[in-house]
């Protein structure tokens, strides 16, 4: 099996459309068009993920604004895992990690994602999750999976955690539950925990 990651550009919008298409099938309305993930959105940085030469996943970079949500968010803060889409039949093909599961994006795109994020000035880091499963793919779990691997579940399993929940907000006019990347662990997670270092992208 060959894993291959990439920061995109214009060089993949063929592939990528295909994806989106195949999306669409799956009624994933978050990806379901390159319109759809805002993939011309100048705050927006999208990685694609190939395995054996095929689009398997898609996440993006989010630069936020204090304007974008009702409390919670500040200027140069920013979004991992924007519009993170992984299609069935590669749910599984990365080896189970204990700490993340398969997850195929967080596995392979954080460390690229984190670079980019604090190239720009970021200070803080989130992944949330709407509350309400709409538009993107198990959006339901994703608030459930991430709490696996926060503060006070952490304490319990006797490893560092690699989230803070801030609470809920509204951004971007959609409820949604804001984490926090506790940056001062993230050796820990680079070292231990399953994040790829992917330096090349």
């Amino acid at each position: 099996m060959n894993v291959e990651v990439v920061q995109y550009n214009d060089e993949y919008l063929p592939e990528l459309t295909i994806f989106c298409n195949r999306c669409k099938e799956l009624g994933w309305k978050n990806n379901e068009s390159i319109e759809a993930m805002k993939l011309n959105d100048p705050n927006i940085q999208f990685w694609l993920i190939f395995v054996n030469g095929q689009i398997a996943s898609v996440a993006g970079a989010q630069e936020l604004f204090a304007k974008d949500a009702d409390n919670i968010v500040h200027d140069k803060d920013f979004r991992l895992f924007f519009r993170a889409a992984t299609l069935p039949e590669y749910y599984k093909v990365m080896p189970f990690n204990r700490y993340m599961g398969h997850n195929l994006y967080v596995q392979q795109l954080a460390q690229p994602q984190r670079r980019w994020c604090f190239e720009r000035g970021a200070k803080r880091l989130f992944l949330t999750a709407n509350t309400k499963n709409n538009g993107s793919p198990h959006m339901d779990k994703i608030a459930k999976v991430t709490r696996l691997n926060e503060i006070k579940i952490c304490e319990k399993r006797g490893i560092p955690p690699m989230w803070d929940e801030l609470g809920t907000c509204m951004l971007f006019y959609t409820e949604q539950v804001i984490f926090k990347l506790i940056e001062e662990n993230a050796t820990w997670w680079i070292d231990k925990g399953g994040l790829l270092k992917n330096g090349h992208c």
